[in-house]
């Protein structure tokens, strides 16, 4: 049976989380769509970090996605694969 992390380790993940993807940072989606990152937090069954977020253009209605999945790349039907999320400081390549 695993133990849960140490208070130590869930400060360093989550500390590692936010360098990784800032409170206050903007993101685009592959779809386009920009979101805003509102904070950081522990998954209280795996202790992964979850990113919670929310639509730039609206307030009122917020996200949360594991941090695995907030690096994940997708497919795209052309073939070719892109980042679910990219720093929207930071263009897509095409």
């Amino acid at each position: 049976m695993n133990e849960n992390p140490s208070y130590v380790e869930c400060r360093e993940r989550l500390f590692r989380a936010g360098r990784a993807v800032p409170v206050g940072s903007v993101w685009r989606h592959y779809k386009g769509s920009l979101y805003l990152i509102e904070g950081i937090n522990l998954d209280s069954t795996t202790f992964e970090p979850r990113i919670g977020y929310r639509p730039t253009e609206q307030r009122g209605v917020s996200f949360s996605r594991l941090m695995s999945e907030w690096f994940e790349v997708i497919p795209l039907e052309s073939g070719r694969s892109v980042p679910r999320y990219i720093s929207a400081d930071k263009p897509y390549s095409s």
